[in-house]
């Protein structure tokens, strides 16, 4: 038979608990008190949460912004860099006079879908979820009827988190054509037939060639009649007509229609901490010059990128006809090409990680000191 030298651990516990409770029972018993009961609960070990895996975008700069009272007051411009994540959302407020005309705009990337609503004085005035049915971006426009504030509430539709652009613009009033006047001709004067002159019969001379037997003969005579009446006719209509005022207000220029499409650029310029070379949380490099050239290499814009390193563009007109690549001046080894007319997006700058510390240059920001 094989006996264990070594007593297992619940034996031992169980033995300190029997002589605990002898203890206290014996002590109660000399004070006259009824022993306090020991109770032991044994509470099992707390199984570990699953963590849910992070979104692969970041709050932006802007929050807190989640609600009208915490609304980020914005101008005119266009805002880049801007995420919703979860049941985020994002709230923007600016002034507008009366009769000014509002355009808010929401540029998606990847599978985001946004949806815009205008409140203007604490109710829904305008509201938008497509643009079109092949863009899940957003736009509406709004005309302010009296001076004051608005808030532009945007959120997304489905559960998938992205990235966006804001743009808020001014849109001028179309002009409204005045109608040409109706001009009345001048009264026409019409003649009447040239005057019929209607002579008499010819004079007629009848000579009297009888004699009186009682006398000389009587002198002839002569009868003439000559008759002559002439007739003038004239008739004619006129109208008075009284002066017609006409009033010419200017409403502004007429907002032409660009026949060249905008031509839409996102880049995302970040530091492979990790060297997984892929873009991770905190890796983006901010206030990096990012620049767009023409086929010569003339720059027609230059932006930076933002706290989360994304730079993007939105040209027009030539610019968005003209523009070929897209280079960042302090990697010069590096450029990408652009489509022009097309929305250009996932461009990426992976700079990789080294073990000796590096220094990246980057553009100060506005108002920052430099030593």
């Amino acid at each position: 038979m094989k006996v264990n030298p070594r007593p297992s651990v619940p034996f031992i516990l169980a033995f300190i608990v029997l002589v605990v409770l002898s203890s206290n029972s014996g002590a109660a018993q000399e004070s006259g008190q009824n022993p306090t009961p020991i109770i032991i609960y044994l509470t099992p070990p707390a199984e570990e949460a699953t963590p849910t895996p992070e979104s692969a975008y970041g709050p932006d700069g802007f929050e807190p912004n989640d609600d009208a009272g915490a609304a980020t007051r914005i101008g005119f411009q266009v805002e880049t860099g801007l995420t919703l994540v979860g049941a985020d959302v994002d709230a923007f407020t600016g002034f507008l006079k009366a009769g000014q005309i509002l355009r808010v705009s929401a540029a998606v990337y990847g599978q985001l879908d946004t949806r815009l609503r205008l409140i203007w004085e604490g109710q829904l005035a305008a509201e938008n979820d497509d643009r079109a049915p092949d863009d899940l971006g957003s736009s509406l426009t709004f005309s302010a009827p009296a001076d004051g504030h608005y808030v532009a509430l945007v959120d997304k539709v489905t559960d998938a988190d992205g990235s966006y652009d804001l743009e808020t613009a001014l849109l001028a009033p179309t002009a409204t054509p005045t109608p040409s006047p109706t001009l009345t001709p001048s009264p026409t004067w019409t003649p009447s037939a040239t005057p019929t002159l209607t002579p008499s019969p010819a004079t007629t001379i009848q000579p009297d060639n009888s004699r009186s037997l009682a006398g000389p003969a009587a002198p002839p005579r002569t009868t003439a009649t000559l008759s002559a009446t002439p007739t003038v006719t004239a008739t004619a209509a006129i109208t008075a007509t009284e002066p017609i005022s006409l009033t010419v207000r200017y409403l502004g220029p007429v907002e032409e229609e660009s026949e060249t499409p905008a031509t839409t650029i996102r880049l995302l310029v970040y530091y492979d901490a990790n060297n997984d070379r892929a873009p991770g949380p905190g890796e983006g490099i901010p206030n990096v010059s990012v620049l767009a050239v023409d086929a010569l290499g003339q720059r027609l814009a230059q932006t930076f990128t933002n706290t989360q390193g994304e730079a993007a563009f939105s040209l027009h007109d030539r610019d968005a006809a003209a523009v070929a690549r897209i280079i960042v001046p302090f990697v010069p080894a590096w450029s990408a090409r652009v489509r022009a007319g097309e929305v250009n997006d996932g461009m990426v700058l992976g700079l990789p990680a080294v073990r000796l510390p590096v220094f990246f240059p980057v553009a100060a920001p506005e108002g920052a000191e430099t030593e």
